[in-house]
């Protein structure tokens, strides 16, 4: 992604207008056009450092020098919560898809974390779900959030056995279709193996 469509896309995250970034910067909204279509790639640090402020981000962010793990790590958490309030509300993408007048391809690369949508769409989501736009976007997992998601506590601490040690989690698959006993069973027959 370059510079400037990384500028346009903060921009219409935002929902701002090219003529209101333009007045904010002091610039005229030819020359924003310019920076979003690229014609000037070499933005000064004086221009750079007060576009970043306007579009809430870092200029390290609008050059593209940030790592992607960050990135990645903002959609898994959008995901996680998404998911989480459409489990909540009895809804599927389906539904978000509909009420957003999305593709339910769009809808899924969300869950799926691969993207994050436009801020319209996040403040679109918090206002169907009653929430706030913080609760889809920031990682505010709690304690009751954490046991609510398993049946009970044994499933919990056998969960988080499995994704400690990856060599147990062919067992993930037969999980669903026998007993926690044999689960247990086949643990053991594994630690026998092992040694």
């Amino acid at each position: 992604m370059t510079i400037g469509e990384r500028i346009k896309q903060r921009r219409m995250e935002l929902g701002l207008s090219v003529d209101e970034v333009a007045e904010k910067l002091g610039k005229n909204r030819a020359t924003v056009y310019r920076y979003e279509s690229n014609e000037i790639e070499n933005l000064p640090v004086g221009t750079l450092e007060p576009l970043a402020k306007i579009l809430e981000t870092t200029p390290a962010r609008l050059m593209g020098w940030e790592y992607e793990e960050q990135d990645e790590n903002y959609r898994r958490i959008f995901a996680r919560n998404l998911n989480r309030f459409l489990k909540i509300n009895g809804k599927n993408q389906a539904d978000i898809a509909m009420l957003l007048n999305v593709s339910q391809a769009a809808v899924s690369t969300w869950c799926k974390g691969i993207k994050l949508p436009r801020m319209d769409k996040v403040q679109a989501l918090a206002d169907y779900f009653g929430i706030n736009k913080s609760d889809l976007l920031e990682n505010k997992g709690t304690q009751e959030e954490d046991n609510s998601y398993y049946i009970d506590e044994y499933a919990k601490e056998l969960a988080q056995f499995l994704f400690k040690n990856p060599e147990y989690r062919v067992l993930f698959d037969a999980a669903k279709y026998v007993s926690a006993d044999d689960l247990e069973m086949v643990k053991t027959i594994i630690d026998k193996f092992k040694k």
